[in-house]
């Protein structure tokens, strides 16, 4: 069952626009705050986390309610 769900967030993962996915990844897998992944990716902490609020509405609309 866990093989399917990780199958299933990384297709969803990658229909996501670059940005949202790679502030997702970085936020929710790899711990980092929004002003460490606004560092990396050039963006602004609050533009950060618009991208991570995005990319979280779009996986639950791909995943359903349950993700």
């Amino acid at each position: 069952v866990a093989a399917e769900l990780s199958e299933r967030l990384r297709e969803a993962m990658s229909q996501l626009p670059e940005k949202q996915a790679e502030a997702f990844f970085l936020h929710a897998f790899c711990g980092w705050s929004h002003r460490e992944v606004g560092g990396r990716m050039d963006m602004t902490e609050n533009a950060v986390g618009v991208a991570i609020h995005r990319a979280r509405q779009r996986l639950r609309e791909m995943l359903g309610d349950g993700a």
